[in-house]
């Protein structure tokens, strides 16, 4: 398979997963991974005209890979992105699978 038939194969699974996402209710996904990322994703959403923070506390819901019960941040991460909203008096609503 050439890399571009690789890329357009990938670019279709990724759509069909972006469609299970989205029709599972959630309308912003991100790769956080640190605390200053986690900070910056607070800040973007903010610019944008965000009146809540809202993010996944517990397990990636429709990863094949993940389990639910494995956190999708770290404590560091998610106490960063709650100071990160205070500071901009926006609230958070972390969301927890059980």
């Amino acid at each position: 398979m050439t890399r571009s038939a690789a890329v357009a194969e990938q670019a279709i699974i990724s759509s069909v997963n972006a469609r299970r996402t989205l029709l599972a209710g959630f309308t912003t996904v991100r790769d956080v991974g640190s605390q200053n990322q986690a900070r910056f994703a607070v800040r973007s959403n903010f610019k944008y005209g965000a009146d809540v923070i809202k993010t996944c506390a517990t397990g990636v819901v429709l990863s094949p890979i993940n389990d639910v019960d494995v956190p999708q941040l770290s404590q560091a991460e998610l106490n960063a992105l709650v100071d990160e909203a205070h500071a901009l008096r926006r609230k958070t609503n972390p969301r927890a699978r059980s």
